[in-house]
């Protein structure tokens, strides 16, 4: 009996070295096929519908109407320098009044424009389309409602999205741009914005004199009481001591007399100069902006960008496909080769949607289990 050690191994089936000795090159091969051949099963999936959401998109985009837009660039002027003599006065009085107001700020206009409050007064005025007929914004837009406010606020939302502002923090200067169906409305609402944040703007203004007007005036009052009983009680000082070289703590209440004297003039006089201010500012109307640019006449609508959104479209709607179609072929295999996986999915997912159509069945359901 010959020793089974010296028996020569069985030799292994063809092919087996590679299935116990996987080559990753080989496994990478067959990845790259199988993704190859997952793109060529699904090739008019992942051929026409970019092509088609591409047509679309462009095609809804054509169908829009051409906008133009209008802009127009002003600078806000700052009356920091006007107020610093009152916000001197009030600070010693225990009153706390910013030089610099945020409320001067180039940000604040451009908040100030965006307002609802501006946008609103737009709304509601007409303005002379290229027709030479006068409309509304609402008209214009072509914008339908059941009620008036309804339509109102679909221009208001209308008209917000079609307007951009830039604020230069460095240079202080608002750009404002509008954009509408009609490049005559377009002049039209830029030029009616700079105007209706000036007004609004120049009214506030006009507020805030007052209020600094009546502070003052009040103040002015205690002022001269004050001046009053300090020259009083210098005169009488005066009056009772008419020798005071000879006398040094007489002097010193002199001293200390006229220096509450002179103080009292100061105040008093500053706050009647910032009074006079007060009522200049109160009753001024000089516009408060500096137009730099005028809103003129948009001779061109502006570009639609047709280039890019297709070529965005179209690699969207390229990687769309290749998620449907690997998806499809995953689910497909998945169906093969674990077909009770899938048909207890199914079942479970049918069991689902019934149990969301009717819960209380469900519910009731329970307690008999």
């Amino acid at each position: 009996m010959k020793d089974s050690a010296h028996i020569p191994p069985a030799p292994l089936p063809r092919g087996s070295e590679l299935a116990q000795v996987p080559d990753d090159d080989a496994v990478r091969q067959i990845s790259l096929l199988e993704v190859a051949n997952v793109l060529l099963r699904w090739r008019l999936l992942i051929v026409i519908l970019p092509v088609v959401l591409t047509v679309a998109v462009v095609s809804y985009a054509l169908m829009q109407p051409r906008t133009y837009t209008a802009t127009t660039s002003f600078l806000p002027q700052s009356t920091s320098g006007q107020r610093s003599g009152v916000a001197g006065i009030a600070a010693q009085f225990g009153v706390a009044v910013q030089g610099n107001q945020p409320d001067e700020s180039p940000q604040f206009y451009a908040e100030l424009v965006r307002s609802r409050a501006i946008i609103g007064a737009l709304v509601d005025s007409s303005y002379m389309t290229s027709l030479h007929r006068p409309a509304r914004l609402e008209e214009i837009y072509g914008i339908s409602g059941p009620t008036s406010a309804i339509r109102r606020e679909a221009t208001i939302a209308r008209l917000s999205a079609g307007t951009t502002v830039i604020a230069s923090v460095q240079t202080g200067i608002v750009r404002l741009g509008v954009s509408t169906p009609d490049p005559d409305v377009s002049q039209q609402i830029a030029t009616r914005f700079v105007k209706l944040t000036n007004d609004f703007n120049l009214r506030r203004r006009q507020t805030r004199a007052g209020a600094e007007r009546n502070f003052v005036q009040e103040r002015l009052a205690v002022a001269r009481a004050d001046l009053g009983a300090a020259e009083a009680r210098l005169s009488s000082f005066l009056e009772r001591n008419r020798q005071l070289s000879n006398a040094p703590e007489l002097r010193i209440d002199h001293d200390r007399l006229e220096r509450a004297v002179g103080m009292q003039q100061q105040v008093y006089t500053t706050l009647a100069q910032n009074y006079e201010q007060a009522r200049i500012e109160e009753v001024r109307n000089i516009p408060v902006i500096t137009v730099i640019e005028e809103a003129a006449r948009p001779l061109r609508p502006d570009s639609r960008k047709m280039a890019t959104k297709a070529l965005v479209v179209l690699i969207l709607g390229f990687v769309l496909a290749m998620m449907i179609a690997f998806l499809a072929e995953f689910a497909g295999r998945a169906r093969r080769n674990d077909a009770d996986d899938y048909r207890e999915f199914t079942d479970l997912w049918r069991a689902m949607i019934r149990d969301l159509r009717h819960p209380f069945k469900r519910m009731r359901g329970l307690p008999e289990r």
